[in-house]
């Protein structure tokens, strides 16, 4: 745990040392180190830079770590991972990756509750041409990056207006909103898909 929270705050310092260069590295470190949300970074993104520059560097930078994450997984970690998953489990992955292809990836990447760098590594393990992850990724990654930065611009602009409990508050009821529909669209598609 302490770890993890070191790594955090030096993804941060990175960002508040060298503005939006500093941003783009934080997303593609954050892309490849799996346990940092790249959703926190995304709003601290468009809290320090506002909506269009927030959302614009940090789709970038997640899709260039995608491709890391995507070749790291590719390289090196399907016989691994076949020992500890078994050869069942991959077939099933390779099959659904197939079958879907691009939307699988689009799918993973704008569900919130599905980590960016999961669906990456995820996607590096099956037979997913990379010209079909990289297209999907770069397609979901605007939307979702747009999303989380005007969300952080919001939060900071409500700040700095209103102070921080109406802020709060303010942003308590967009979560809120937002996990219903998460919770909804989420079970649309565990439906859709889980019937394979």
């Amino acid at each position: 745990m302490i770890l993890l929270e070191q790594l955090y705050n030096a993804v941060i310092g990175i960002t508040q040392a060298y503005g939006l260069l500093g941003f783009f590295l934080a997303m593609i470190i954050q892309a490849i180190i799996a346990p940092i949300p790249s959703e926190a970074l995304l709003l601290l993104g468009g809290a320090s830079f506002g909506t269009f520059w927030g959302g614009l560097i940090g789709s970038l930078g997640e899709t260039v770590g995608a491709v890391f994450s995507f070749y790291i997984s590719k390289k090196g970690g399907r016989p691994i991972v076949k020992k500890l998953l078994g050869e069942e489990i991959m077939d099933f992955a390779d099959k659904w990756f197939q079958a879907y292809g691009g939307r699988a990836v689009i799918i993973g990447r704008l569900v919130p509750v599905v980590p960016f760098d999961a669906v990456s590594y995820g996607a590096g393990l099956t037979k997913i041409k990379f010209k079909t992850f990289i297209s999907a990724t770069f397609l979901a990654s605007f939307p979702r990056a747009f999303f989380y930065s005007s969300l952080g611009g919001f939060v900071a602009s409500e700040v700095a207006r209103k102070g921080f409990v109406s802020a709060f508050n303010k942003a308590m009821i967009i979560v809120a909103g937002l996990i219903v529909t998460l919770l909804v669209l989420q079970n649309m598609v565990v439906k859709r898909f889980c019937l394979l």
